[in-house]
């Protein structure tokens, strides 16, 4: 079975694809407590983190268990109204690509897929 960990995890749309496709969660991050809940009742045995994913350490945070994927979704409070700008002003100003870093649990992992 492939095993992912889920960056940016929401509630767990992008997970509940994965996991129709026969994935299990291992770990998931979100800096907002209602997505984590939402996740953590949705996959009850991932590892949900609400914090900053800058804060987490990666070997704990899959509890040392090997990744085969990484399911990560961009911030979506510099590009969506989750910022609170109205769908107006997007229209306006659409958001734009950006030079992307990966987040550090990238850059310390060995996964086989992204």
């Amino acid at each position: 079975m492939i095993k992912f960990a889920d960056m940016f995890c929401g509630g767990g749309l992008g997970a509940r694809g994965a996991v129709m496709a026969g994935c299990q969660p291992v770990a998931a991050v979100d800096a907002w407590n209602i997505a984590g809940a939402t996740y953590k009742d949705n996959f009850p045995s991932a590892n949900v983190i609400v914090d900053s994913i800058e804060n987490v350490d990666p070997v704990q945070a899959t509890r040392g268990e090997q990744i085969d994927l990484l399911l990560t979704s961009p911030e979506c409070t510099n590009h969506s109204i989750a910022k609170g700008a109205c769908q107006s002003a997007l229209k306006n100003d659409p958001p734009s690509a950006s030079n992307f870093d990966p987040p550090q649990p990238v850059n310390l992992s060995r996964y086989s897929w992204f």
